[in-house]
């Protein structure tokens, strides 16, 4: 047995929902109407006419909207005001709803639920209505088909032209670097994969047609210049800026050691990324040779300089040397010129002056020959006479030779006598 709480309980769950059916039941409830078949004279033909149009405008109002809602959902994002489509579909489904309804009520009298149904299709027609006043003046802004069609004519033309002035571009690029004997190379960050023109791949020493990466060119660049060259590249990705760099590559296919000569320059994406990077190489190794030996020539053209530099300060010296040299056997001979003039009673002066003029005359004789002696020397053709040299007796002739200038300026000089001649 129930307790009366569960009884009164029980009795609230069914008034509640008496209440939420009804509602429902009275809308479906036909009484008080007749069907329409009973309403008036209707012929067969009459009434068969009507409920077949019903139908058939029903079936048009249900095969739009699905057509509709089959557009919308293919096409996703590309349609414009999605909203407003399946306002459209709602409203063109509850027409052909209320049609629907039209033609059953010539049996089934639901005059309630067919005028809560026109309701419906009013509330939906409004909405649709509000809906496209809303999106009327974005909607008048978008282009038409006309021109769309233009648009999309020109944008074709515009490609082309520019697809042709692209190619012309290519084709100049191609001629400047074949005429410079460059080739061009680029890398795919993504993919990590070089791409190289023939000539890149000519003057590397490797196939164009393999798969190259950069770590995998890399290993071929001098062990010495490794390093410098990936510090440059890295830190010009770094600072998007371009790079410009020279080193050794040490060839695969032949093993041979040449210079190359590597641009680039990066592509990025708009957050900064690095996508590629792009460039061109050359063969520098003519170019440093020619280098190397103008610094050689340079270095000999120095030496040279220098050289003739300090021949011409031996020169000036032997100038220097050889005017002193003449000069003094020059004085001696004036000097007792000048003595003889003046008093030439003393005979024994007189034999010791004419000694000393025929003395220094005789060792002028002997510069001049010397002179022509270092000529001989400097063509190579030079004799040399080797004999014993007295060098006491040199010292005494020496001596003689400056007495006369000592003794004009008060100084005595003394020499050995007695050396054996």
């Amino acid at each position: 047995m129930l307790l009366p709480t569960q009884r009164a309980k029980r009795s609230a769950d069914s008034a509640h929902v008496f209440r939420v059916i009804e509602p429902i039941r009275q809308l479906f409830d036909t009484s008080g109407f007749p069907a329409r078949w009973h309403c008036g004279d209707w012929s067969d033909i009459h009434g068969w006419l009507h409920i077949l149009s019903d139908l058939a405008i029903f079936g048009a109002y249900a095969a739009i909207p699905t057509s509709i809602a089959w557009f919308v959902i293919a096409k996703g994002r590309e349609v414009a005001f999605p909203k407003l489509y399946w306002l459209f579909a709602c409203f063109i489904l509850s027409c052909g709803l209320t049609h629907l309804i039209e033609a059953t009520i010539f049996w089934h009298p639901w005059y309630r639920f067919s005028g809560m149904m026109k309701l419906v299709t009013a509330v939906v027609s409004w909405s649709t209505v509000i809906a496209l006043i809303k999106i009327l003046p974005t909607a008048m802004n978008l282009p038409g088909m006309v021109r769309l069609n233009s648009d999309l004519t020109k944008e074709v033309a515009d490609r082309k032209a520019s697809e042709a002035a692209l190619q012309e571009s290519s084709i100049r690029l191609a001629l400047a670097l074949e005429h410079s004997q460059l080739g061009d190379w680029s890398w795919d960050a993504n993919a990590n994969a070089m791409t190289l023109s023939r000539r890149a791949a000519e003057i590397l020493g490797v196939s164009p047609e393999d798969r190259h990466s950069r770590e995998s060119l890399r290993t071929d660049i001098h062990p010495d210049d490794r390093g410098p060259t990936k510090l440059i590249v890295d830190e010009a990705i770094r600072t998007r800026t371009n790079y410009d760099v020279e080193y050794r590559v040490i060839r695969s296919n032949d093993g041979k050691e040449i210079w190359v000569h590597a641009k680039g320059r990066g592509v990025y994406d708009s957050q900064g990324n690095i996508l590629s990077v792009v460039g061109t190489i050359g063969d520098a190794t003519g170019r440093k040779h020619r280098d190397r030996e103008r610094e050689v020539l340079l270095v000999k053209e120095r030496e040279a300089r220098a050289e003739a530099d300090r021949a011409n300060r031996i020169k000036d010296e032997f100038l220097a040397t050889l005017s002193h040299e003449l000069r003094n056997p020059l004085n001696a001979i004036l000097g007792w010129a000048s003595i003889l003039r003046t008093d030439s009673s003393n005979l024994e002066e007189l034999a010791t002056g004419l000694d000393v003029i025929e003395r220094n005359t005789q060792l002028q004789a002997k510069l001049i020959a010397d002179l022509l002696d270092m000529s001989r020397i400097l063509s190579g053709k030079v004799h040399f006479d080797f004999k014993p040299t007295n060098l006491l007796s040199l010292a005494k002739e020496a001596v003689e030779t400056i007495r006369i200038m000592a003794e004009e300026k008060n100084i005595t000089v003394t020499a050995p006598v007695d050396a054996p001649q």
